[in-house]
């Protein structure tokens, strides 16, 4: 299993339960595996304050991406995002925690509570410029996104 960080995985970043697609998704994923590591050292930041996570979505090329419904300017087919739910601790909670520890969290550019059709999970956006100011949003839809301070 390669690792593109201690704690996550190229399969756990490329995979899909859309099994038909998973070869594809991994093929077409090569191309931003630099992208995927700026995307897992977010991810290792957010890990120590909230423990260990499940990656629910993590790149998506353009045939997963349309088939779940993703939007086509989509972070996941650049392998900049990744939606995570953690193990530890309800979403909303973790959702504070990063909140209140935005110093900790240099290498995240987005985050976003996510809320609707029954389920809650952090879409969670890596930076590549560490320049690049840190956004807030939630969302019960998946269309309208409300700031966050």
């Amino acid at each position: 299993m390669e690792k593109l960080s201690e704690h996550f995985s190229w399969e756990e970043m490329t995979s899909t339960s859309h099994k038909d697609l998973l070869v594809l998704n991994q093929h077409e994923a090569e191309a931003f595996k630099d992208n995927l590591k700026h995307t897992v050292t977010a991810l290792e930041e957010i890990r120590v304050l909230v423990g260990s996570m499940t990656v629910s979505s993590g790149f998506r090329g353009l045939s997963l991406n349309k088939r779940v419904g993703g939007s086509a300017t989509s972070s996941h087919s650049k392998g900049l995002a990744a939606d995570i739910i953690p193990n530890k601790m309800k979403v909303v909670d973790a959702f504070h925690k990063l909140l209140v520890n935005k110093d900790k969290i240099p290498n995240v550019k987005k985050i976003i509570l996510e809320q609707f059709g029954g389920k809650e999970w952090l879409h969670i956006q890596g930076k590549i410029d560490l320049k690049e100011k840190l956004e807030v949003y939630s969302t019960k839809d998946g269309k309208s996104y409300t700031p966050v301070k």
